[in-house]
């Protein structure tokens, strides 16, 4: 077969495979959808090591040099004095001031000395009594950006390893950092949570306690598998097993289009038989030094696109 380098390649391919016009849009749409299917399906009932990515992320330290000089109750704006706010604040760190039982998102950094009080959509009160002194704060940052192909957290009991980081629910974290008001140290809890004013919602990692100093946390993933629909898109699948999409689109057009059960059944027989191969390569990989996820073989079975979906609050296995 030939090379199967993007989406193009695949469906042409599997064309030739149907003695099938593909300029005819019909035609050229069902191979497309099964196309997508069958990377989806792949993806998700089998993660395989090409699925699996490492990165980092840094925590941020305090931030406290300076002093609060005015803030009035019911206001959004914070002025600060010997502050130092635009190069090391960002919008989305929280602020925690003196004497308050408070603690406020920051929705802009507007100048070395002033900020805003808000999230990205709502701005945010002040509840505390007005200030007009010299009064000390504290700025943190608890939530962080994870990559955007990020799909689920590899082995999430030691993601952070060395750090023993556990994982828990929203509902949990929202409580522990209420019992736990204010809090710094190195992180002892984490949860995931989905940005959803970003569009597609974007993943977020949350910790618990506020970081006390700069940590630099790397971890293992699995990447979120995406709908081809340029010609140009690539696949996650290795270039060697792409044929695997090419079968297992013949085989649907041939069974639900052609109404040729008989040919659609051998199309997956073959697409069956490379899958078999490529799980040999999947063990190969379990005695490399880098970790891979074991794929749960008895789960695999055919099932519609976006029948599985990623819980990002972890509630369904951690509570």
């Amino acid at each position: 077969m030939a090379s199967l380098d993007d989406f193009e390649q695949i469906y042409i391919q599997a064309g030739l495979l149907l003695v099938q016009d593909i300029t005819n849009t019909n035609i050229l749409n069902t191979l497309k959808t099964s196309i997508n299917i069958s990377v989806d399906n792949l993806a998700k009932h089998f993660r395989w090591w090409w699925l699996q990515k490492e990165a980092s992320v840094d925590l941020k330290p305090k931030y406290e040099t300076g002093n609060i000089l005015t803030t009035t109750q019911d206001g959004t704006t914070i002025v600060g004095t010997g502050t130092s706010w635009s190069g090391n604040v960002a919008a989305g760190d929280k602020i925690l001031i003196a004497g308050d039982q408070e603690i406020y998102p920051i929705q802009s950094v507007d100048s070395d000395t002033g900020i805003t009080l808000g999230t990205a959509s709502d701005a945010v009160a002040y509840k505390g009594s007005s200030i007009s002194s010299a009064t000390a704060y504290k700025i943190f940052r608890d939530t962080y950006g994870l990559p955007s192909d990020f799909f689920d957290m590899l082995r999430p009991h030691d993601a952070f390893a060395p750090f023993l980081i556990k994982p828990v629910g929203i509902n949990r974290m929202r409580f522990l950092q209420e019992l736990n008001f204010g809090g710094e140290g190195p992180p002892q809890h984490y949860t995931l949570a989905s940005d959803e004013t970003s569009s597609p919602p974007a993943q977020e990692l949350i910790v618990e306690p506020f970081p006390d100093q700069r940590y630099t946390l790397y971890f293992d993933y699995v990447r979120q598998v995406t709908a081809l629909s340029a010609t140009s898109d690539v696949p996650l699948t290795p270039r060697e097993f792409r044929d695997i999409h090419v079968y297992e689109a013949a085989a649907d057009f041939a069974q639900f289009r052609a109404n040729d059960p008989e040919r659609g059944d051998r199309f997956r027989a073959i697409a069956e038989a490379r899958k078999l191969v490529m799980m040999q390569h999947q063990k190969s990989k379990e005695t490399e030094d880098r970790p891979v996820i074991r794929p749960d073989l008895s789960a695999y079975r055919r099932v519609s696109v976006g029948a599985k979906r990623f819980d990002p609050n972890f509630a369904r296995n951690f509570g």
